[in-house]
C-alpha cells in the first residue's frame, strides 16, 4: 500500500492474516483514522497484529484516530471459531512458510491459527502435500513468531471478514 496523502481514504478488506493498512510519510507527522465498515471487530497494530494483541475497532463505533505514527500499521479481522487440526511435528522459526502437521492436514485455501495466546498467528494455506501423516502445509506469507514443536494448529471455521476504512491526515 502506498503512503496516503492527507485526507485520502483507502478501504482494506481485512482477513485473519495481517495486511498493510497504513504507511506513514517519513517526512511529516503522520495521523490516521480507522473506521470499521463491517459487522465484526477489526484489529489494528504492528506487523504481528492478531485478535490477541491488536487494538480493537468495533463495528458501529466512532472512528479510532491515532497521532504521531512513525511505523507501518497493519489490520486483521476477528475469528469466531476454529476447529482443531493438530500439532506441529517440528519447531518453526519466524519466517517459516512450510508447516509439518503431525495429525491432520489443513485444507488448501483456508486460514490456520498456529500457536496459542499472544504468540498465535493466522496464516493462509496455499498447498498441502503428503498422503499420510505428517502433512506439510505451505502458507502464502511467512510467520512472524517462532513456534515450538507440538504447538497447536487449528483451522479457521468462521472469521469476521470485512472492510475497514483508513484515512490519513485527518486530525
Amino acid at each position: 500500500m502506498p503512503t496516503l496523502p492527507p485526507g485520502s481514504a483507502n478501504v482494506v478488506n481485512a482477513t485473519p492474516v495481517a495486511a498493510v493498512a497504513f504507511v506513514p510519510n517519513p517526512s511529516a507527522t503522520a495521523t490516521v483514522r480507522f473506521a470499521n465498515l463491517g459487522n465484526g471487530t477489526m484489529y489494528v497494530g504492528g506487523i504481528g497484529v492478531t485478535p490477541f494483541n491488536g487494538l480493537p475497532v468495533p463495528p458501529g463505533n466512532r472512528p479510532v484516530e491515532l497521532q504521531n505514527i512513525s511505523g507501518t500499521l497493519y489490520t486483521c479481522c476477528g475469528v469466531n471459531s476454529v476447529a482443531s487440526t493438530g500439532t506441529l511435528s517440528a519447531a518453526n522459526a519466524a519466517g517459516a512458510t512450510s508447516w509439518t502437521v503431525a495429525t491432520a492436514a489443513p485444507t488448501v485455501s483456508t486460514y490456520i491459527r498456529v500457536g496459542n495466546g499472544n504468540s498465535a498467528e493466522y496464516l493462509y494455506v496455499t498447498a498441502v502435500t503428503g498422503a499420510v501423516t505428517p502433512w506439510t502445509a505451505t502458507t502464502s506469507t511467512a510467520s512472524i513468531y517462532d513456534h515450538a514443536s507440538g504447538a497447536t494448529v487449528a483451522t479457521v471455521v468462521s472469521a469476521q471478514l470485512g472492510p475497514i476504512s483508513v484515512q490519513a491526515g485527518v486530525l
